[in-house]
């Protein structure tokens, strides 16, 4: 009676193995969730490149990070309204107006006002809160920061096909039209007002800041500066692995990009990598000599180094 059974008792025992080993090959060949940098960096190097698809995906990815809703109710439409159908509804009442235009002057002043005015939209200062740096959050909330005003705002000029390109000054943002016939600055945190080249120069001291060259900058690196506003949040929390891998993406799309490479430094030598980090600060400093943190942790560094 025994020996009938060990057949049976082994058979078991290869069965238990087997699925042992299958069950440790599923587990091992498993997709992992890709992290936000690999993502905002496969969005952005996507081609043909499509702003507002470029936009409305950046948007969904960070919001999911931070756990925000993507839509907002309109009191014209039955259902809540994507980002992408917000800004072609919004583009479809203002092209009426904008093609009886007749001078680049007024389709600034017809657009500012449709922003302000009509969608009484409102500018508050950079804080934390990555929301005033997500369009679609605006649209919920009705305010958003320099960022997040300037990206809203060329995803309908996407529509409209305005000639409108982010301009980047340290810790700001601003807009630039440029057609043909005409230019024209136009400030966000300021109702879209008009400010001149030299006002920018003077007030954040330009030439001390050689990388600020006051050029027109492409969408998708006013899109990267959605990614370095979320490692700055994820610098907060003391994540510092994350915040890094998300700066270094940054740098790809915004190459020598003084507050990332200030902020990647800083992160690095939170993750106790010295060298690597003056190397960054160092490089920070070329871009941009008078920033405040660059200076205070290279004077920090180098009294650890030297």
């Amino acid at each position: 009676m025994f020996a009938k059974k060990i057949p049976i008792f082994f058979e078991s025992i290869f069965i238990l193995v087997l699925f042992i080993l299958c069950t440790t090959s599923l587990i091992s060949c498993r997709i992992e969730k890709p992290d936000t940098a690999s993502a905002a960096l496969a969005i952005l190097n996507k081609h043909p490149a499509d702003y507002i698809n470029q936009l409305v995906t950046l948007d969904a990815l960070i919001s999911k990070e931070m756990h925000l809703s993507l839509t907002h109710d309109n009191s014209n439409s039955p259902l809540p309204l994507s980002l992408a159908d917000s800004l072609y509804q919004f583009a479809n009442l203002l092209k009426p107006n904008m093609l009886l235009a007749q001078s680049d002057t007024e389709k600034i002043a017809l657009f500012n006002s449709f922003i302000f005015d009509s969608l009484g939209l409102k500018a508050i200062d950079d804080t934390l809160d990555i929301r005033s740096s997500l369009p679609s959050q605006i649209l919920i909330h009705r305010q958003g920061s320099c960022l997040g005003l300037v990206l809203f705002s060329l995803g309908l000029a996407e529509f409209l096909k305005l000639p409108l390109s982010p301009v980047f000054l340290p810790g700001h943002i601003f807009l630039r039209y440029q057609s043909p016939t005409h230019i024209s600055n136009i400030e966000m945190l300021k109702r879209g007002i008009a400010r001149s080249d030299s006002f920018y120069r003077t007030q954040f001291n330009l030439a001390a800041k050689p990388w600020y060259q006051m050029e027109n900058y492409s969408k998708d690196q006013a899109l990267i500066a959605l990614l370095f506003n979320l490692a700055n949040f994820h610098m907060y929390e003391k994540k510092w692995a994350q915040a890094l891998d998300e700066y270094q993406v940054v740098l790809t799309i915004l190459p020598r990009y003084p507050e990332a490479l200030a902020n990647a430094g800083a992160a690095l030598y939170s993750l106790g990598d010295k060298k690597s980090a003056k190397i960054k600060l160092d490089s920070a400093f070329i871009g941009d000599s008078l920033a405040p943190p660059t200076l205070k942790n290279l004077e920090l560094l180098n009294s650890q180094i030297l």
